[in-house]
């Protein structure tokens, strides 16, 4: 049918010098008698009923041929996907989460793997993880590529010298660029070397003596549930070891906590009114929330005169959880300031 098309239209003829603008002529049609569409046609010579019949077939043609083809495909995708997510749940959700380029996508979907797939998310091993997510029966296990600052060009290194006894073995085998201070920092607090003793200050320790690091060695004893939380949303922006206790809020249940904002940014709505997304501090975990512009409208100079000044400020929220994770405001008010 397209080749058919194409003969029609291949300009094989040129019509005579200024037909264009010649009225009478076959293959000029400024009035519409024939259509646009077959212009191409009658200048190379075919006949206007020739052409046009086959243009209404076609034309009927093209009423269905482009749904049902491409719903066709888009069912045999949609079936081939939701047979894989049933059968091979892990499997299909590391391929999910390896597709994903930012931290808040992945959090999103580690959310739905753990609390409505069942799917146990762990941290990187050093020994164990590839680039991307890899799944592991019911559990899926963090790629490399996914924590903060290790980089494709130290990955390959990494994979290459393995397996490693100890942090100290990987500083001696590793290439100092692939596995340099900040590459070696994130992946101990992402939990790549929790193999190897689970109190991460007590690894990163290890990591600076091997290194000959000119630093005030950290108080092992100090470490707790706060700073491993911490350390994860660090280097892999989410919570996987230590949960908070906003995770186990239900959708759309209404709570009161206190709080403090570390982050502020404005946006204007549809109206031109502007609206905010804080990220809160409560409980050694942070939240991202937003205020819709009536609720901000009220407390808006407070809260960003206080932000702004990088004041040591309490606020007090009521509001509740979307889908997505996100707190909505309703109430915000100021209950406490230190000096």
């Amino acid at each position: 049918m397209m080749k058919r098309c194409h003969v029609y239209g291949k300009k094989n003829c040129e019509g005579p010098e200024g037909w264009e603008n010649d009225d009478n002529a076959p293959w000029y049609d400024p009035k519409g008698k024939y259509g646009g569409e077959i212009t191409g046609a009658l200048v190379n010579g075919y006949s206007a009923k020739e052409v046009l019949d086959y243009f209404d077939k076609i034309e009927g043609f093209a009423k269905y041929c482009f749904n049902r083809a491409h719903s066709s495909c888009y069912a045999y995708v949609g079936y081939l996907t939701a047979w894989l997510k049933y059968y091979y749940p892990a499997e299909f959700m590391a391929a999910v989460l390896s597709m994903q380029d930012n931290n808040d996508d992945i959090a999103y979907y580690t959310d739905i793997c753990e609390h409505k797939m069942g799917i146990i998310i762990k941290t990187p091993d050093i020994n164990e993880s590839g680039v991307d997510f890899k799944a592991n029966g019911k559990s899926i296990l963090y790629g490399l590529g996914s924590v903060k600052g290790v980089g494709d060009a130290a990955i390959p290194e990494i994979l290459a010298n393995r397996p490693y006894a100890s942090v100290t073995d990987a500083i001696e085998r590793i290439p100092k660029k692939a596995f340099n201070k900040r590459i070696g920092e994130n992946l101990i607090k992402a939990g790549a070397f929790d193999w190897e003793d689970e109190n991460r200050l007590a690894i990163l320790n290890e990591f600076h003596v091997a290194r000959k690091d000119k630093i005030e060695p950290f108080v092992e004893e100090g470490y707790n549930d706060s700073l491993t939380m911490e350390f994860e949303k660090e280097s892999l922006g989410t919570y996987i070891t230590v949960k908070p206790w906003w995770d186990e809020v239900a959708v759309n249940q209404k709570i009161t906590f206190r709080g403090s904002i570390r982050k502020l940014n404005e946006r204007a709505d549809k109206r031109g009114r502007l609206m905010a997304f804080p990220e809160l501090v409560s409980g050694g975990c942070e939240i991202s929330a937003l205020m819709f512009s009536s609720v901000y409208a009220k407390v808006a100079i407070e809260v960003s005169n206080n932000y702004l000044r990088q004041a040591e400020v309490e606020f007090e929220f009521t509001g509740k959880k979307d889908e997505k994770g996100k707190f909505i405001i309703d109430i915000i008010k100021m209950v406490m300031k230190n000096k």
